[in-house]
């Protein structure tokens, strides 16, 4: 079952590495017109919108995936090192 668990946890750092990766891409292109005035925005081209679309889209998603995956792995993770340092002697801690 840690290997369930490690392996979905990585998957899901994985997934975050792919929408901020993505988010950079559409970031660097748009540097440009950036940070997006009311003069820009009525200018702005079919791609560039397809390029803030992707803004939004993968931001939400990095969202999620840190709410529903990440946050969860990590509480995961620290309760089995909480654990496994409940079962050790107590002449393993640090007493300063």
């Amino acid at each position: 079952m840690r290997k369930d668990i490690d392996d979905t946890f990585n998957k899901k750092l994985y997934e975050c590495d792919k929408h901020i990766e993505k988010l950079n891409d559409a970031k660097d292109y748009l540097k440009s017109i950036m940070p997006l005035t009311i003069e820009e925005y009525v200018k702005i081209t079919k791609i560039q919108s397809s390029f803030i679309d992707q803004l939004n889209f993968r931001f939400s998603k990095l969202q999620d995936t840190i709410g529903e995956s990440i946050l969860k792995g990590i509480s995961i993770k620290s309760k089995e090192n909480i654990e496994k340092m409940d079962r050790q002697p107590s002449f393993c801690y640090d007493r300063k």
